[in-house]
């Protein structure tokens, strides 16, 4: 599997032959990446209503179970509180994320 700079290179190298515009295509290429994967904070940014994005760190509250720590999910923020993708049954809150980031 390549990097992202090196499909970016590729990009550039199948659209363009002028330096200039090779540098602004893989510019923006990568610009683009790393804005999409950064870890976005939560006390700085939220996500939109009821829009699925994966979910960093933090404490799952589970309704039927144990409270367990949260590695990675994918979950949604609403009125004020993260959930994990819900379930039929029950609802599990995610306590104190630390960073969410759009499922591209």
């Amino acid at each position: 599997m390549k990097t992202a700079e090196e499909k970016s290179e590729r990009y550039a190298n199948e659209m363009y032959q002028d330096a200039n515009e090779w540098d602004a295509c893989y510019d923006g290429y990568m610009g683009g990446y790393r804005e999409a994967m950064r870890w976005k904070d939560p006390k700085e940014e939220l996500p939109n209503r009821d829009i699925q994005v994966v979910i960093k760190g933090g404490i799952l509250k589970n309704e039927v179970g144990p409270d367990i720590e949260n590695d990675y999910s994918s979950g949604c923020y609403y009125d004020g509180v993260w959930y994990v993708s819900p379930t039929d049954y029950y609802s599990i809150e995610i306590e104190n994320p630390t960073g969410w980031r759009p499922i591209e």
